[in-house]
Parts: structure tokens; C-alpha cells; sequence
């Protein structure tokens, strides 16, 4: 006779009488653990908190974690965006948490511990998939699914189908109902176990390809002496597997194993109550022993840890060695030279990593299950570590150029050192608008990883240079001062003035920051450096109150100029150009500072930048030769043309191009006993 133990009265969901054993398991052991912290004499440890769940992000995380690298993968069986779970992944300090994905419910429902194997993620989910009602947040039998670590490509590897009913013997179906464990691997396929269906209901042991093809059913427990309810997970040693009944056999739960192709079920033990019941936590092996543990069971009922050795054959003096490879960078495929385990006896081993995978910077374990000729010995399994180091990964921003006034150019570089396929780019950005002065500015990288695979490498980011160049020789000023309302610059030639109209007159709020011309420049070259002007005001200064004059500007504004551009280097309020200098105003520049919109008083420092549009000239001769000199903006190539009659159809050049060093350039040709033309022209 079989006797039943159901901890939850609630009708029609296998998964709350699981979840209740999952939650009182917790509590007992958060109690053992709080005994056991306070009654130790330990030495202090740093306990950090990684992450704490909102519900949002996802909630109540029920199994263990799987790391690789430097990034822990994890589940929870509530919260996210529909509040049936989701897939998480954090890195080991804490930082870049990332909800991989959230179950939408015919997708799968309360997700189960992961599964990793190189970059995918592998997993069951308790409930959800076929028959889900999301009114109800209830339905579905469960699911298989595989995620990539970057949250990518998920897939539904299988959908269990619908039980005839939610509680065995009648919960019957075809493949299983309710897996509330993970997976194990072995090559390309997965192996797991369902709590209940199959056929008469009593849950089974799956196979199914890593691609979703496949499926198979390998056992389906009877009710009788192979147990019922595979809570458990399994084991694998080479092509055995290992697990446990909840309850069955002699009605306290079975160890099992069978075969990857579904021959050979055992029943390997039949607990009776004293030696433990109730084994729903899984296995472990070492060597020819398995390791487990009861709920319930022994000298007292409160749970029992087992150990059970396998019979069989054994190799005399077997000896299986595994040195730790060297690290390997990011990029590198697993091969021969890391898996490269030895053993001293006819045999295969089965790698975990497989050769070919390619693994994420940090450090990860490898693991190898040697397995004997004679089949009949057990396998050997071992583990070794490997530290793979990032990848060198550069981007350049490339070098660009273009006139005062127009748009910049197609900003482009180049990214060096992507491997593994990963989908890195770059975008460039430059801050230079059409107004911005002449000068350099930087082009900056920006790097585009969508698919978070950045964190193996070790990034390099150079970045470029748009020169912004003038067709005209260009003046600069720059001027300073501190303001507490609206006042106008005006420059007329040589002379500089202020005329106020609200608040403080510039110059008077505050006397640490007086008026001043700090620097001007003639074709980059420095012609005023600090020289301090505080004006006074003789009539006033009240509104349209004119400062004393600055009578020393250098060089002096120039007539009619082909543009004038600012640069605000720094202020809160606005600063604009009243008026641009003309014949009609004789060549008056009028600069607006307004800091009226704020209060107290703020410093100023902005940059003024004026091209003239002053012609090439020829000077006289020398030493018999003729001597050419004309205005120039460093940087920019010129080509000197003549004609010996205007009539001739075409120009003809003098010599090569010239490129300007300074603010002028100059060129000579020789002296002839008939007239000759010259004109200077930007090349190209």
C-alpha cells in the first residue's frame, strides 16, 4: 500500500503544496543558521547584500546560482513584469543587475535553478506553458527554456501537456507534469525529472536535445516499488543517471538511476524510516558515492544526510590528473590544450565546457567525467579552474575637418579587437556646431554593445580631432566680467565701452572681478595677455549709462568683417550679438550680456571671434627677385597663380602649393622686364 503525504489543502496546483515545503525548508534553515551565528565564536566575515528584489525586478528567488566569470545567474519564482518570475543574472560585487527575462505565463510560470553551459542558460519552469489561464495566474503543466546569458534569444524547448487531473494517480499525461528541479547536460542533451504525470501519474525522468528536438519520456513511475514523486534533480556519471522519490518504494521515497537511453532502472535504495523519508533535495556524487539528504526520518524524525556507495567493478591504482590550464584570453576557444585530461587506464572523457565553447572573462570551472573501457567501473569525474583574461579592445575616432559655418562632416573611427563575433560598434560625436568657432575640438567615441558582451574586454578609447577651419584671417577677443543685470559691450576700433540699463552696472558688484580684456589673438598668435581695464562711469548709472573707455584693443576691430561668432566659455544668462559691424554703423560690434533673469551676480568669460576679410599683398622686390606675402589661417594650403595678360584664357601657377605655418605666407618669383599678374587662391 502506498500512503500519500500532501502538505496543502489548496485544490488543483501541485506547485503551492511544493512552494509550502519550499518555505517552511527556508525558515527552518534560516533558524538553524541564526542559532549557529550567534552561538559561534567565528571571527567577523564581510557579508554584503548584492541585490534586493522589488517585485518589479523580480521576487522570492527559490533556487541556487550559477557563476561564470565574474557574473552570478539566477532565478525567481514570482515578480517581473507579469509576476510569474523571471531570469536575473548580477555581477559578484553587486553591480549590473539585469532582469534577463520575465514569464508571461504560456512561456512557463515559477522558474526552477539553471543550468549554464558556455553562454546559454538552461531551465524548467513548474508551471505555465499549455493551458495557462493568466486570469486565473494558474494552468500549464511546465516548461523547458533556454535563454543566452545576455537575455537573448529565449526559447521554449518544451511544453509539457495538461494532466487529466491536478492530483495523481489521476494527473496522467504523456510526458510529465510539474518539474520542480533543474537540468543536468551530457553532450547535447538534457536531462530532468516532473513531480507528477506520465503514465499512471506518478511523475518521470526526460530526455530532450538542447535544440528543443527529441523529447523523450524514459521513466514513468509506477506508484510502486520505483517510488513516486521525482522532486529531486539528477546526477550524471557518464551515461548513468542518478535521483530520488519523494515517497514510493517502501513508503518513505527511493533512490534511483537509469540509463540516458531509458534502460537499466534500478532502485538503488528503499528508505525505511530509520535511515530518513522523504528525500527531495537531490544528489551529489563523489567518486563511487552518492551523497544526500531526508526531510524527515532517524533516531528522532527530523531528517537524516546519506551516503551510498555504488557496487560494481573497480580499477586497481586509477588515476585520472587534470593540471589547471593557463589563463587564455577572451576569445579563445576551448581546445585541446586546456582539455586535456589524462588518465592511466583505456577510457573517454566527456567535457563540460564542450571544445568549441567560448568562455566569458573571469573565472570558470571546467569539469571532465573520465569513464573506464569496463564499462562496468564507475566514472571519474574532476574538476579544474581556468582564468580567462579580457580581450584587448581599441576604438580611434579618426581625424576630420571642415569650414566656419558648415555642418560637420560624417564622423567615423575604427573598433580593433572584437572576437567571438560580438556585435560591438562605435558612434562619434563631435560638440562643434556650424557657429562654433575656429579651432580643435575632440570627436568622441561612444561604444554600442548591445548585446552586454563589453564587460570581456578591456576597453582602449582614443579620441579624434575636428579641426574647424576660416577662408578669412581671424582676430579673437576674449573678454571677462562679472554681471548683475543687462549691459552691452561695444567695440568700435580700438576702443572698448560699456553702456548699462538694468541692475548693477558691470564692473561695480563685484570689485574681485572688474572689466576685462584678458587675451586677444591675431591668427592664433597672442597680442594682449591680462590687461586690466576697470571703467568707471562718469555720467552715471542708471539706465543707458556709458562706461569709461578702453582705448588699447589689439589689434583693433576690423572693417566689415565676413563673420563674427561667440564662444561662452562661461555664464548662466544669455549672451548674443546686438549688432555686426558695417560700413552703415561705422563698423560697430554691439555684444549683449543678460544675467537679469537671476539673482545676485554671476562672472562671465567669453571668446569673440572675428574673420576680416582682408585681400593677399605683394610687396616690393628683393635681391632682384619679387617678393609675395600675403595674410594667412595657419593650416591652410594656398597656391600663387600669374598671368602675363589678362587676356589669357587661364591662370598659371607659380611653383607648388604653400601650406601656412603662422598668420602670413610668402612666396617670391623673378623680376621681369614686362608686366605680370599675381593672385593667391586656397587649394585645393
Amino acid at each position: 500500500m502506498t500512503e500519500l503525504h500532501f502538505r496543502s489543502s489548496a485544490p488543483g496546483k501541485v506547485s503551492e503544496m511544493k512552494m509550502n515545503r519550499r518555505i517552511e525548508k527556508q525558515v527552518l534553515l534560516a533558524l538553524v543558521l541564526f542559532a549557529a551565528l550567534w552561538q559561534s565564536n567565528l571571527p567577523s566575515q564581510t557579508f554584503s547584500t548584492l541585490h534586493s528584489f522589488t517585485g518589479n525586478d523580480g521576487a522570492a528567488p527559490a533556487a541556487g546560482l550559477v557563476l561564470s566569470g565574474s557574473t552570478l545567474y539566477g532565478t525567481t519564482v514570482s515578480g517581473g513584469v507579469a509576476g510569474l518570475g523571471t531570469v536575473f543574472k548580477v555581477n559578484t560585487d553587486g553591480t549590473g543587475f539585469t532582469t534577463l527575462y520575465s514569464f508571461s505565463g504560456s512561456d512557463g510560470d515559477y522558474p526552477n535553478g539553471l543550468r549554464l553551459s558556455g553562454t546559454t542558460l538552461y531551465g524548467t519552469t513548474s508551471q505555465g506553458g499549455l493551458g495557462f489561464i493568466f486570469e486565473q495566474d494558474a494552468g500549464g503543466s511546465g516548461t523547458v527554456f533556454k535563454i543566452n546569458t545576455d537575455g537573448t534569444a529565449f526559447a521554449t524547448l518544451h511544453r509539457f501537456a495538461l494532466a487529466s487531473a491536478p492530483w495523481p494517480p489521476d494527473s496522467t499525461n504523456s510526458d510529465g507534469a510539474h518539474p520542480f528541479s533543474g537540468l543536468v547536460l551530457s553532450g547535447s542533451a538534457l536531462y530532468g525529472t516532473t513531480s507528477s504525470g506520465g503514465v499512471p501519474g506518478y511523475g518521470t525522468v526526460f530526455k530532450v536535445n538542447t535544440d528543443g528536438t527529441g523529447f523523450t519520456t524514459l521513466h514513468s513511475f509506477g506508484g510502486a516499488g520505483d517510488g513516486i514523486f521525482p522532486y529531486g534533480g539528477l546526477v550524471v556519471s557518464g551515461s548513468t543517471l542518478y535521483g530520488t522519490t519523494e515517497q514510493g518504494g517502501l513508503g518513505n521515497g527511493t533512490v534511483f538511476k537509469v540509463n540516458t537511453d531509458g534502460t537499466g532502472f534500478t532502485t538503488l535504495n528503499n528508505f525505511s524510516g530509520s535511515d530518513g523519508r522523504w528525500p527531495t533535495g537531490g544528489l551529489m556524487l563523489s567518486a563511487k558515492t552518492l551523497y544526500g539528504t531526508t526531510e524527515q526520518g532517524g533516531s528522532i524524525n527530523h531528517g537524516t544526510v546519506f551516503g551510498l556507495t555504488l557496487s560494481g567493478s573497480s580499477i586497481s591504482n586509477l588515476s585520472v590528473t587534470w593540471v589547471w590550464p593557463h589563463s587564455i584570453t577572451y576569445g579563445v576557444a576551448l581546445g585541446p590544450t586546456q582539455l586535456d585530461a589524462t588518465a592511466n587506464y583505456p577510457g573517454a572523457f566527456a567535457y563540460s565546457p564542450p571544445a568549441g565553447t567560448v568562455l566569458n572573462a573571469g573565472t570558470n570551472i571546467l569539469s571532465a567525467v573520465f569513464t573506464p573501457t569496463d564499462t562496468a567501473a564507475y566514472p571519474v569525474a574532476i574538476n579544474v579552474q581556468v582564468d580567462v583574461l579580457k580581450a584587448p579592445l581599441t576604438v580611434t575616432a579618426g581625424n576630420a575637418s571642415r569650414q566656419y559655418g558648415q555642418n560637420n562632416p560624417v564622423l567615423t573611427g575604427t573598433v580593433t579587437g572584437v572576437v567571438n563575433g560580438d556585435n560591438i560598434t562605435a558612434n562619434y560625436t563631435c560638440g562643434a556646431t556650424p557657429s562654433s568657432p575656429p579651432a580643435t575640438y575632440p570627436i568622441v567615441p561612444s561604444l554600442v554593445d548591445p548585446n552586454n558582451r563589453l564587460s570581456n574586454y578591456n576597453v582602449t578609447i582614443n579620441d579624434g580631432i575636428l579641426t574647424v577651419l576660416t577662408l578669412f584671417p581671424t582676430v579673437e577677443y576674449e573678454i571677462q566680467a562679472d554681471f548683475d543685470g543687462r549691459d552691452w559691450l561695444v567695440i568700435q576700433g580700438e576702443t572698448v565701452r560699456w553702456q548699462h540699463f538694468d541692475f548693477t552696472p558691470v564692473g561695480l558688484h563685484n570689485p574681485n572681478y572688474p572689466a576685462t580684456v584678458i587675451s586677444s589673438s591675431a591668427n592664433g598668435v597672442s597680442l594682449v595677455n591680462g590687461a586690466s581695464w576697470i571703467p568707471s562711469w562718469p555720467n552715471g548709472t542708471g539706465s543707458g549709462a556709458w562706461s569709461s573707455t578702453y582705448e588699447a584693443l589689439i589689434p583693433a576691430l576690423p572693417p566689415s568683417p565676413k563673420w563674427v561668432s561667440l564662444n561662452v566659455v562661461t555664464g548662466r544668462g544669455t549672451v548674443s550679438i546686438v549688432q555686426l559691424p558695417s560700413a552703415e554703423n561705422t563698423d560697430t560690434l554691439i555684444v549683449e550680456f543678460n544675467d537679469g533673469a537671476f539673482s545676485s551676480d554671476a562672472l562671465y568669460d567669453v571668446q569673440i571671434y572675428v574673420a576680416t576679410t582682408a585681400q593677399p599683398m605683394l610687396s616690393a622686390q628683393r635681391n632682384g627677385r619679387l617678393a609675395l606675402t600675403w595674410s594667412t589661417a595657419p593650416g591652410q594650403a594656398y597656391q600663387v597663380q600669374y598671368k602675363d595678360d589678362l587676356s589669357q584664357p587661364a591662370w598659371l601657377n607659380l611653383g607648388n602649393p604653400i601650406t601656412a605655418a603662422n598668420v602670413t605666407a610668402s612666396s617670391s618669383d623673378a623680376i621681369t622686364n614686362r608686366a605680370r599678374f599675381y593672385r593667391v587662391t586656397l587649394y585645393p
